[in-house]
Formats: structure tokens, sequence, C-alpha cells
């Protein structure tokens, strides 16, 4: 006999689904950069970002490759010179992505390493218009001392002392060690206090074939003594409305992860997992991940070496994200 009550619950899960899930696509393709980038400065701006981004990871490398990323930086400099003619000049990441160029440049003629003509030519421009703009901003130079002193510090000199880490030793990370980062991250609240976080932790042996499924680890992840992967099981999820809880419950817990890591002074930096299905269903089949589980990031591990450079990342002002509502 049909039971015409639960095909109807059914079909209002369905519809349900169907409209949440709508409703951020609607918006993502509207707002995002996936058509037409150049339309807001805040899009904009973001791509400068990312762009830049690359920049200064490249110039953090353990063995910095001369000439590096020139397709990447080519394309940086004409998205400058167009957010020049559009937007507001001032803005601190714009800024940053100018003085990473110039360090670009900087450090590529103390090492006598002659770039590329049209590069060159690209970049005189772009300096030419900006030079009361460019105060030197370079990448971070520390020592294993100052990136532990303040690991176990009050949380002010905690939060800042941390970083993205892209250096490491071959020092072996102990299962006893990660049991305890696990178990200090576990202090991280989710939603209802369901808890369904899941890290699996990747050695060696299996280490380059999951890293060779991410697109951001070029130059240093084969260096990584661990692989943590964070994910987080559906199952503990009510229903649709309950969609983002996913990614909000792995997004906290994956920096709290990061915070217990550094308190136990290893290095570590966070890989994204921006892929296609097809990827996320080779990488659970590699590790037999169980289908319930969504894989919210990766995070590549290892000790620090005594001398070693990070990424400035620029952070903006506070007065530009925080919006009082009185």
């Amino acid at each position: 006999m049909i039971n015409l009550q639960k095909i109807r619950r059914y079909l209002g899960t369905i519809k349900q689904t169907l409209w949440v899930y709508f409703y951020d696509m609607k918006g993502f393709l509207k707002y995002s950069m996936v058509q037409n980038p150049y339309k807001t400065q805040q899009r904009l701006l973001g791509l400068i970002v990312a762009r830049y981004h690359v920049v200064e990871k490249g110039l953090t490398m353990p063995n910095m490759r001369p000439g590096f990323g020139f397709e990447n930086i080519m394309s940086l400099i004409d998205l400058c010179q167009i957010y020049t003619k559009k937007f507001d000049v001032s803005e601190s990441l714009f800024i940053s992505a100018i003085e990473s160029l110039k360090e670009y440049k900087d450090v590529h003629e103390k090492l006598s390493f002659q770039l590329n003509q049209a590069l060159e030519s690209k970049l005189s421009d772009l300096f030419s218009q900006h030079s009361l703009r460019l105060s030197g901003c370079v990448q971070k130079s520390l020592t294993k001392e100052i990136f532990i002193a303040e690991s176990q510090s009050n949380f002010l000199k905690f939060a800042h002392s941390r970083c993205s880490v892209r250096n490491y030793t071959d020092e072996e990370i102990s299962p006893l060690e990660i049991r305890q980062v696990v178990e200090l991250a576990q202090t991280a609240p989710t939603a209802c206090n369901r808890q369904p976080i899941r890290v699996h932790v990747v050695g060696k042996d299996k280490l380059n074939a999951v890293l060779s499924l991410q697109n951001g680890n070029r130059g240093f992840g084969d260096r990584a003594n661990k692989l943590l992967i964070v994910s987080v099981d559906r199952s503990s999820y009510l229903n649709a409305l309950e969609h983002n809880c996913v990614y909000v419950d792995g997004g906290i817990y994956v920096m709290n992860l990061l915070y217990a890591l550094h308190y136990y002074h290893i290095g570590a930096c966070t890989l994204n997992w921006s892929v296609t299905p097809d990827t996320d269903q080779e990488l659970k089949r590699l590790l037999a991940i169980d289908k319930t589980e969504a894989v919210v990031a990766l995070i590549a591990i290892g000790h620090v070496p005594q001398e070693f450079k990070v990424a400035a990342s620029h952070r903006v002002n506070v007065s530009s994200i925080m919006v009082m509502h009185e």
C-alpha cells in the first residue's frame, strides 16, 4: 500500500533542498567573479589579491626559482592597470599588490637575474604611476625561536604570532604529537555539539599522491612531513537548511586545528579543496574516506627550520570589514 504522507514529506524535502541550493547558486553566479570579474572594485580586487599572493608565496619558497610565475605576473600587472583606471588606488590591498611586484623585481636584481624584457617594461610603467605608494613591503624572515616565542603566550600575542608556514625540516612528527594537536583542536564548537569532524592523517607513503590532486602546494608540499585532511560527516545534519553547517563547523575546526598546531610548535599551511567532483571522489578512493564525509580542507604540516620566510599577507584595516548595526 502506498504511503501518501511519506511521499508528500519526501517531495517536500526535495523541494526545500532544490530551493535552498538554487538560492545559493543564484547568489554565487550573480555576485562572484564567475561573470565579469572587472565589474566591481571588490571583484577585481579579489582577483588581484589571488594573483599577488602567488608572488608572495613564490618569494618565500625554500628554494625560490628565479623568474618564477611569468604568466601570472604579466596578468597581475594588466589587472593592476585596469584597476588604476577604474577604482581607488589608495586601497591597502591594491598597494600591497604593487609592493609585492616591486619586491619581486628587487629580489631578482639582487640575484643579478635578468627578467624578461617585456615584463621589465610593464613593471617600470606600473611603478612610475605608483611610485609614491611603494614603501618597500617585504616578506617576513623568521627564526624558529621567533616563530615559537609567543606560541604559549596570552591569546593576543599568540594569535598574531601564528602564520602559514611553507618551509619544513625532515624531522618526523610523531603520532603522539598529532594526537595532542587533535585533542586540543576538539575544543572547537560544532552545531548542537554534534562533533561530525574527522581528521585523516596522511603519511609520506601517500603524501605525494594526495598532493597531486590539489593545485596550491607547488614548490613546498612535498617537503611536508604529514598532511591533515579535515572532513565533516554529513550524516549529522537534519535537512537542507543546515547544508552550510558542514562548512561552518569544518571551517571553525580548521582554524582551531591551526591554533593547536602552532601551540605545539608545528608549522602548517592550509590548502584549499576547490576541486571537481571527479577529483573529490578520487581522493576518497585513494584514502578510503567514507562517502558520507565532505572534505573541507587539507593542511600541510612539518617542523620548522632554524631560518625561513613567510608571506607578508597584509591584513586590511578593521574599519573596512566591521559593520555596526545600531
